[in-house]
């Protein structure tokens, strides 16, 4: 009649999120939406009184399939640039990158926030 309501079928990206959600309010562990859900989720992997260094160590990163940063920043008057990999989508991911970058060679990677 007049009154029905016709009813529309979800597009397919309202009908993943509504998956999702209802995986979220089951208890069940929905994806991530993104690496703020992974606290410390990019990996430092050194900090840099050279541009060229960092480059050159951001370089290695992207060539063994990781995304890499430079970002500089400054102490006591002096600038440094910090390398640092990410964001990982999961704690597992993070710690596998961690891995691989300390298999790369660079010890002393380690989890940060940003």
């Amino acid at each position: 009649g007049a009154g029905a309501i016709d009813q529309t079928t979800l597009d397919p990206v309202a009908a993943s999120a509504a998956a999702a959600i209802d995986r979220a309010e089951a208890g069940a562990a929905a994806p991530a939406p993104s690496a703020a859900a992974v606290k410390r989720g990019y990996i430092q992997i050194g900090i840099f009184s050279q541009e060229a260094n960092a480059k050159r160590a951001a370089d290695q990163m992207a060539a063994a399939g990781m995304g890499a940063a430079v970002r500089s920043d400054q102490s006591n008057g002096k600038t440094y640039w910090r390398v640092i990999v990410g964001p990982a989508a999961s704690v597992a991911e993070r710690d596998e990158l961690v891995a691989r970058v300390k298999g790369i060679g660079y010890p002393d990677a380690y989890p940060v926030s940003n």
